[in-house]
């Protein structure tokens, strides 16, 4: 073979052998890309969980409102024994004077819900005089000792002070010792009264 023939053959396989390894490489080139890709749907937000509704309050019952008079009288009562110190020492009557203030707001709005509702029948009837007649006390005491806080309240020099004060302390006893007894009336009206035992009377048998 001449050395032209032998060059032309090397040629010749050489640009076979290159086509040949360039027809996959351009194959994938050409790959078209897919048309309209599927949108990714979003991930829904989690839902927040509703919070629970409040319980509904209980109704008011005569009660229900008496035990919060009842912590009213207490708290005031130890408000005004506060008051009482302040005006001796002649400091913080304005704190002591506004923590009355507050309980008396407090106790007019329990006064009208408790003015809303039916006492329950007493167990023991004939305690209710005496029931009513302390309640009465009670309700004369209260109003004296509102007009003496706010007589001190309005008390400006020493000697109106002084008698203010003498008013205020005599006007809590009172109070305070008219309040033990509706309670006391109040816890004899609710026990049921003791039966009368009636005694033989006759021969035989020795009278005490």
């Amino acid at each position: 073979m001449s050395k032209h023939s032998d060059l032309a053959s090397r040629i010749f396989r050489t640009v076979v052998l290159s086509g040949a390894m360039l027809a996959p490489a351009a194959a994938l080139g050409d790959t078209p890309a897919p048309k309209n890709p599927a949108p990714q749907q979003a991930t829904p937000p989690a839902k927040e969980a509703k919070p629970a509704p409040p319980p509904a309050k209980a109704a008011d019952t005569w009660v229900s409102v008496n035990k919060e008079l009842e912590t009213n009288h207490t708290k005031l009562d130890g408000a005004v024994g506060t008051y009482i110190a302040s005006l001796k020492a002649k400091k913080n009557q304005d704190t002591a004077l506004a923590k009355i203030t507050e309980l008396r707001t407090a106790r007019t709005a329990l006064d009208e819900r408790i003015g809303k509702t039916e006492r329950p029948a007493f167990v023991n009837e004939k305690a209710a005089p005496g029931v009513e007649k302390a309640e009465a006390t009670f309700a004369e005491a209260d109003k004296t000792l509102f007009g003496a806080i706010d007589a001190a309240a309005a008390a400006k020099e020493d000697p109106a002070i002084k008698t203010a004060v003498a008013d205020l302390e005599k006007a809590k006893k009172a109070r305070a010792t008219a309040w033990t007894k509706v309670k006391a009336e109040r816890t004899k009206a609710n026990k049921r009264p003791r039966a009368v035992e009636e005694r033989p009377v006759g021969r035989g048998f020795i009278l005490s």
